[in-house]
């Protein structure tokens, strides 16, 4: 767990700008074993295929469908490709 704290601080640095929301369900995310970096709850993948991290993932789900939720990931299977090459 030790390994995932450091992730996690490392990349809030990283990334910069985390508003409150994001910050509590991204410690949410790693406190369940999951990696910051490199993985997201909405299973969104970029357009080459790989998974987005956490707070990208977190941003285009809050644009494009206003909340999403309550650190309520898992809840939903979607696999469309949307216009910006987005697979979610």
């Amino acid at each position: 767990m030790a390994r995932l704290h450091t992730e996690l601080m490392d990349y809030v640095a990283m990334v910069g700008g985390v508003t409150a929301r994001e910050r509590k369900a991204l410690i949410k995310w790693v406190a369940d074993g999951n990696s910051p970096d490199f993985d997201n709850p909405y299973l969104l993948y970029d357009k080459n295929g790989c998974l987005m991290d956490f707070i990208t993932a977190f941003r285009i789900k809050e644009d494009r469908r206003g909340d999403p939720g309550e650190c309520s990931w898992g809840s939903e299977s979607e696999s469309a490709a949307s216009d910006d090459g987005f697979l979610f």
